[in-house]
């Protein structure tokens, strides 16, 4: 499928398309094309790429009781290779996708809303709290969960690079989380 790429390589190569791929979680992916120009230094992934995404992934997984297995980072250079990719079943976030989030942490609120999704069949505010809790125990602001939702509802290139879902979209659900976080004691 191709070899993992180290942070320098990846960095500069802003027409390849760059992207992590997390075992144990087939049927979570996606595939979307890479933002304008370089996506990596666009979501401050500058040198190892992988480093500040993987960290986060991994502590969200964990919060919801997940191993992610192994975690690597490909800059996909052939339609074959992206082929193999495509057709691996592995999760696959690209960067331009990281980019247009904002960046680590909030591609991580994303991924803790997917896991909620994936792993609870009740209702889409118990799986809103799902994820907003577990993004909480991870260590970050659940204020970048009510921003992103936010930006993603408001923003076409979210919606067009981001897979379909049940996200917190409607202002309803925005609502509920902005009142919920303010519950915890942040301001927003």
């Amino acid at each position: 499928m191709g070899q993992a790429s180290g942070g320098k390589a990846c960095a500069h190569l802003p027409d390849r398309r760059v992207v992590l791929l997390a075992a144990g979680l087939a049927g979570l992916g996606f595939w979307a094309p890479p933002a304008l120009g370089n996506g990596l230094a666009e979501a401050g992934l500058r040198g190892n790429p992988s480093r500040g995404l993987t960290s986060c992934l991994r502590a969200i997984a964990a919060t919801h009781g997940l191993e992610l297995g192994q975690l690597s980072v490909m800059v996909v250079v052939s339609p074959a290779m992206m082929g193999d990719v495509s057709d691996s079943g592995l999760v696959r976030l690209s960067s331009g996708f990281v980019a247009a989030c904002g960046g680590p942490a909030r591609v991580g609120a994303w991924f803790s809303q997917a896991l909620a999704n994936r792993t609870n069949k009740g209702s889409s505010s118990d799986r809103d709290e799902l994820a907003l809790q577990a993004f909480v125990r991870a260590g970050y602001d659940p204020r970048l969960i009510v921003a992103l939702w936010q930006d993603w509802s408001a923003s076409p290139a979210l919606t067009r690079l981001g897979p379909r879902g049940d996200w917190p979209l409607s202002e309803a659900r925005r609502t509920a989380l902005a009142a919920r976080v303010t519950s915890l004691g942040y301001l927003l």
